[in-house]
């Protein structure tokens, strides 16, 4: 908890690299710290639905023991991953109902 902490005060102080690594140490320390997850995809630009922070989170959904409130804050974690990605595609004029739906249900909806 300390490192997310820390990672949260370097986010204020607009130093993301720094804010970065604390957050990836205290995912390294507690592999399911749904914190963690929310505040590094709040920082970090996501391009690849295959991404390892996206891979792991949709794991650690399947796992039965995740409390309701660490999945809560998951599925937000990828809601602004999804956010993200779409802004990105627009960006990139990639545009379309079905690539946006297609993501939708490959990011939030994990096999079981």
């Amino acid at each position: 908890m300390a490192y997310n902490n820390r990672g949260d005060i370097l986010v204020s102080k607009g130093d993301m690299p720094e804010a970065e690594e604390m957050f990836a140490k205290a995912l390294s320390l507690k592999p399911d710290f749904a914190n963690a997850f929310i505040n590094l995809t709040s920082i970090r630009k996501y391009c690849n639905v295959n991404h390892v922070d996206i891979k792991t989170i949709q794991t650690i959904l399947t796992k039965p023991d995740t409390s309701s409130d660490d999945k809560e804050l998951l599925y937000f974690a990828l809601g602004k991953f999804l956010m993200i990605a779409v802004l990105m595609m627009r960006r990139l004029n990639i545009t379309g109902r079905t690539t946006n739906s297609v993501m939708l249900r490959f990011v939030i909806m994990p096999k079981n």
